[in-house]
């Protein structure tokens, strides 16, 4: 793949009207379909996409971007076409290119936005390796090639941005999973002043170090909920088809990345001097709720993780 050259953008936050805003986003690795012999429980592609695609629906309803994890270009094309059924010229739009190729082997990690609410103003995908982010390698330790897709994208009914990343970490190689958010981590930063959301499946627990290191410069936004504005499950974004994790004591790997600045519900807007023209000074991004959302009905899971989701408000402070 080429490299690209983001748009200019206005960053001068003391000089900008933000308007208020407010808009979800939803995350959830639905299990890859590149597979003939389903594990345990598991039940075939052509059931489980309608499930996910109403879960979809349903819960990104107005303002969302939507990130999935393991999506092979076929799922894709299937959630796509069932998102867009009954939707108005097709609104429901994609950027996410396969790991293997760019283009479409392998799988994705697409983000999923209506082209009514959101304007796609930029999008890029990197391979996350040590060697030449331009080219599908396999990095570190790894076991597969891995790739982080993300957009920036305008928000029309407010005129504001944000940039949204999304990923899957190798399941396997720690040096890996450090390295990888080190560079997802660098991107974030230098792409533009606007608001950077990471979302995924990371691999990495709480306690772990590429956690860690992400921790150091974003907040995983459910850290900043309360009882008041969390819903669904407690933990474990990851179940299995039969349950199985949880009866082992279920698995955090999934979560949505903030910016540092992000306030609590409870929080009061703050100001300071040392740089007045700053995001952290200017805008005041705020965690309206998160959530854990359900994923068995009828007895059967649509997948082996757990969707879950972040509302967010914007607005201008100082």
């Amino acid at each position: 793949m080429e490299d690209k050259t983001p748009p200019e953008l206005p960053q001068n936050f003391g000089r900008i009207s933000i308007r208020d805003a407010t808009f979800r986003i939803y995350s959830h690795n639905v299990k890859n379909g590149g597979h003939k012999a389903l594990v345990p429980g598991e039940e075939p592609w052509t059931k489980r996409f309608r499930k996910i695609t109403a879960s979809i629906h349903f819960n990104a309803q107005r303002d969302s971007i939507v990130c999935l994890q393991e999506v092979y270009k076929f799922q894709l094309n299937d959630i796509m076409k069932e998102l867009n059924r009954y939707s108005p010229n097709e609104d429901w739009k994609y950027y996410g290119v396969g790991r293997i190729d760019g283009m479409e082997l392998g799988e994705f990690v697409p983000i999923i936005y209506k082209e009514s609410e959101w304007e796609l103003v930029f999008s890029d995908s990197l391979w996350l390796n040590e060697k030449n982010t331009r080219s599908s390698l396999t990095g570190w330790d790894a076991q597969y090639p891995r790739i982080v897709s993300y957009v920036t994208m305008k928000h029309k009914g407010s005129e504001n941005y944000i940039n949204v990343f999304n990923t899957h970490l190798d399941h396997v190689g720690e040096k890996s999973k450090i390295g990888s958010v080190k560079l997802i981590g660098q991107t974030m930063k230098s792409i533009n002043s606007w608001p950077s959301f990471l979302c995924g499946d990371f691999n990495t627990e709480p306690d772990d170090a590429a956690f860690k290191q992400l921790e150091e410069s974003f907040s995983d936004v459910s850290t900043l909920s309360t009882p008041f504005n969390r819903y669904g499950h407690e933990k474990s974004s990851v179940t299995g088809f039969e349950g199985e994790v949880l009866l082992q004591g279920g698995q955090s790997i999934d979560y949505i990345f903030a910016p540092k600045y992000t306030a609590k519900m409870s929080d009061k807007p703050q100001c300071d001097s040392i740089d007045v023209n700053s995001a952290a000074n200017k805008l005041f991004l705020r965690l309206q709720g998160f959530g854990m959302l359900h994923s068995k009905f009828g007895g059967s899971y649509m997948s082996d993780h757990r969707p879950i989701v972040a509302d967010f408000s914007l607005s201008g402070k100082c």
